[in-house]
């Protein structure tokens, strides 16, 4: 991996070892790997607009108003974390243009095509 400071100069072996390190039932649970840049110093301590407290739990909170409504009627359903792969269709359906940009990714990054079904 390079970033803008140090290239790693490690083997395949080395990296295999420091990866192996890591037991088996842990990394079994990651799905997702991501490779992040490294952020300098300056961007990260640098001043940025913050949200206070209020201001984020007013934002939860009508987050969690929303989803109530949203699941009016709905068993045991309270929250999006909540929802099964039926409700996720019903709430979270794809614009054909976000279809066809996710579509786009996907083959990019060399997963095969998902077949398409009616729905």
């Amino acid at each position: 991996m390079a970033t803008r400071r140090r290239e790693c100069h490690c083997s395949p072996p080395q990296i295999q070892r420091y990866v192996s390190k890591i037991s088996g039932p842990l990394i079994d649970r990651i799905d997702i790997h991501i490779e992040v840049p490294a952020v300098k110093y300056k961007e990260l301590r640098g001043a940025s607009a913050t949200e206070d407290s209020a201001t984020v739990r007013e934002r939860v909170l009508r987050a969690r108003a929303l989803q109530i409504e949203r699941f009016t009627g709905e068993k045991k359903i309270f929250a999006n974390a909540q929802m099964p792969p039926k409700l996720i269709r019903k709430f979270c359906a794809i614009s054909d243009e976000g279809e066809k940009m996710l579509e786009n990714a996907i083959t990019r990054m060399g997963f095969p095509r998902a077949p398409t079904t009616a729905s």
